[in-house]
């Protein structure tokens, strides 16, 4: 009887810890990155980067953005996109756009969330597809396999 009584408080306290852990996950939040901050991290990494507002112009929520990319002569091998928003709001409705534009690609993903972000890749067909958001930030990519470890060491340096 008092092993029993045992088994049970052990598996109510297993559970407690569980749900604990679970929901202080969730509680978990990033600080974002400046435009600054992200252009000083590409070139840390070798990098070059460029403003690319003005691919954005019909985009009037869009306050910055700067592209890092990686090219071999002329051509551009991979790209990686930092974007400031005028809202939390405007980043979190573009990351959920994006990501349910690759949950349209067979593959793997994978995802995470918290207080103040949420973040997305998606392997699949020889692609590496990455959205995340902080605050009013948001990054983006989606370039050939074969570059997903430069871009996740990106991904690194930058927190995101």
């Amino acid at each position: 009887m008092k092993k029993i009584k045992n088994n049970k408080i052990l598996i109510i306290m297993t559970f407690l810890i569980a749900a604990a852990m679970i929901f202080s996950a969730c509680a978990v939040s990033k600080t974002s990155i400046t435009n600054s901050d992200f252009q000083s991290k590409a070139s840390a990494l070798s990098y070059q980067y460029q403003d690319t507002k003005s691919s954005y112009e019909d985009n009037s929520e869009i306050i910055s953005s700067t592209t890092a990319f990686e090219s071999s002569g002329s051509d551009i091998l991979w790209s990686f996109d930092f974007i400031v928003l005028d809202s939390v709001n405007n980043a979190k409705n573009m990351f959920l756009h994006n990501k349910s534009n690759f949950e349209g690609e067979s593959g793997t993903s994978l995802s995470f969330s918290g207080t103040n972000y949420s973040s997305y890749e998606r392997t699949s067909d020889g692609l590496f597809m990455y959205v995340a958001y902080i605050d009013n930030t948001l990054v983006y990519s989606k370039v050939n396999e074969q570059y997903k470890d430069k871009v996740k060491a990106l991904i690194d340096s930058i927190g995101y």
